[in-house]
């Protein structure tokens, strides 16, 4: 019998499943290694207080404080260093040959697809060092942070049956919400929700809910959010916290002070509506202004009739102009997502720095010196 020569499919197929092996055998270690370390376990069940039955559902668990722990541990099973980097589990070392762990010393959140298979991870650190307090997979042939969404397959059913979902911004919002009984709660892969997230999330339920910080960050991801939505036929509200910097702090008010805020959770363009009444002053000429040019891409964004009818006479009534007005604008071609509108919008307001002369430059460099360098303000007496 004449055997057929593999196909470039086949090929890719059985590679990106020895992705998925090696990330299922990573994701066991860090979940045995957790139960091995006092520090990990002390984060996730004293400060964080998540019951036991979350730790397994998440597959939550700990990275050892090693260079090549995990390393040898999977060469040890097959694994070669190579499918290790592929996979986003190890870096190239630098001196060229061998790998070391891309993860050390962390806590550990897998992320799954659809299909309940491990695709990356998330990594926190444990200690006060100064580096970065979050790490992720790397993009891989398996791992697409715009496309991962962490809680996902933890959580689709509860979406289903509540006809709904929470977006949070962190992977530890998921968990204190699901610790407290509210499954239908996942997270994107940083703070801003994609266009791939969205479709991904609009086939569970046409009901999105953003509940992500309040914070600077937090709110230009609320409105990048908005904005991808309205090329998809999702409905999407918007979560305004009060009295907590973030849902796992809002729940240690009790867990009503959450099903409250989400039933006062605001519909996307009147979130946007309210925050510009906030931001500018519409009681002024110049802060009218201001206002209408932020929210008209927002409007331009709507597509039912009827909506547009009733936000081009809300928006009327709160700049105290007439309905004909704010259409003229409407139909401007000088189309700008939400963003760049306001970004235009404080730079107007910003006077040009002053050119600084040469004299003023050296003198500025020599402060930021000393400021970097305290040891060198002794020279500064012989000058």
């Amino acid at each position: 019998v004449k055997l057929k020569p593999r196909s470039k499919n086949s090929d890719e197929s059985h590679s990106k499943n020895r992705l998925f092996e090696a990330n299922d055998r990573a994701m066991a270690y860090y979940h045995l290694a957790l139960s091995k370390n006092s520090q990990a376990k002390d984060y996730f069940f004293k400060t964080r207080k998540l019951s036991t039955e979350i730790i397994k559902k998440f597959k939550l668990g700990y990275s050892p404080d090693s260079w090549e722990g995990l390393t040898k541990y999977l060469n040890s099973k097959g694994f070669d260093d190579q499918v290790l980097i592929d996979a986003g589990l190890c870096a190239k070392s630098p001196r060229g040959n061998g790998a070391y762990d891309l993860f050390r010393g962390r806590v550990m959140f897998p992320v799954f697809d659809m299909q309940n298979r491990a695709v990356g991870f998330s990594a926190r650190i444990l200690g006060g060092e100064k580096v970065a307090k979050y790490i992720n997979t790397p993009q891989t042939a398996i791992y697409n942070k715009s496309f991962a969404i962490y809680g996902l397959s933890q959580s689709k059913e509860a979406i289903r049956s509540n006809d709904r979902v929470v977006v949070v911004e962190g992977n530890m919002d998921v968990l204190a919400l699901h610790n407290a009984g509210f499954e239908n709660v996942v997270a994107c892969s940083g703070t801003a929700l994609t266009e791939l997230q969205i479709r991904q999330l609009s086939r569970l339920t046409k009901n999105i809910t953003l509940c992500f910080d309040g914070d600077e960050a937090g709110i230009g991801a609320t409105l990048r959010a908005i904005e991808l939505a309205g090329n998809s036929d999702a409905k999407l509200d918007v979560i305004s916290l009060k009295g907590a910097k973030d849902p796992d702090e809002l729940l240690g008010k009790g867990k009503d002070a959450w099903i409250k805020a989400v039933k006062s959770s605001k519909y996307a363009p009147d979130f946007v509506i309210d925050f510009g009444k906030q931001k500018y002053d519409t009681n002024s000429a110049p802060g009218k202004k201001q206002f209408t040019r932020f929210i008209m891409p927002m409007l331009r964004n709507l597509s039912d009739d009827i909506e547009i009818q009733h936000y081009v006479k809300k928006v009327a009534q709160i700049v105290d102009s007439t309905e004909e007005s704010i259409k003229k604008l409407l139909s401007n071609d000088d189309q700008k997502p939400f963003l760049a509108s306001n970004t235009d919008i404080e730079k107007e307001n910003q006077a040009s720095p002053r050119k600084l002369s040469l004299q003023e430059k050296q003198e500025q460099e020599l402060l930021e010196l000393c400021l970097a360098y305290p040891v060198s303000l002794s020279a500064l007496k012989d000058i």
